[in-house]
């Protein structure tokens, strides 16, 4: 195994990055949720809030978003054809996330009563998820540029001379 950083190319070195970045946002909010509620009576004034917030880690199970991430570091160095599909994965785990784990999407909900208090709650996205999405897409796009890069041209082969032949001025 060689891990020698300087011996990459610029877009291995660009993927290795976009590895690095997808683990960190793994430990980022992905999700948030918020609720409030107040109410006045007779002069009084009560309220409750609660907010909850899931990170990467927390909201898919974790586990198998960072053997996709360590994949990627790794085949950037041992078998740079792989960081493709690991990049694939990446996106699919974000769309996963953004299409399937959380149907109900994002959006917020506040209902007054008057004078008598009112009641308010709120979800969303957070930015977790872009960065993870967005790193995925960055190192698919650098594995797809290292993997389809034109081979360096090869400079032509020139025959061996053949030395001349050694003439025999000797008659006999």
């Amino acid at each position: 195994m060689n891990f020698d950083f300087n011996s990459l190319s610029q877009n291995q070195k660009f993927q290795l990055y976009a590895a690095g970045i997808m683990l960190i946002s793994l430990f980022l909010p992905w999700w948030s949720s918020s609720f409030s509620a107040n109410i006045s009576a007779m002069g009084q004034s009560y309220g409750s809030s609660a907010s909850n917030s899931l990170t990467g880690f927390q909201l898919t199970g974790g586990i198998i978003p960072i053997v996709v991430c360590i994949a990627a570091a790794y085949f950037v160095f041992n078998n740079p054809s792989y960081v493709l599909w690991c990049g694939v994965a990446g996106l699919l785990f974000s769309a996963n996330s953004y299409f399937g784990i959380i149907p109900t999407g994002s959006g917020n909900v506040s209902l007054s009563y008057g004078d008598m208090g009112g009641v308010s709650a709120k979800s969303g996205f957070e930015y977790g998820l872009y960065l993870f999405a967005i790193a995925a897409g960055a190192l698919t796009f650098f594995a797809y540029r290292e993997n389809t890069a034109p081979a360096a041209p090869v400079a032509p082969q020139a025959e061996p001379v053949a030395p001349p032949a050694e003439q025999n001025n000797n008659p006999q």
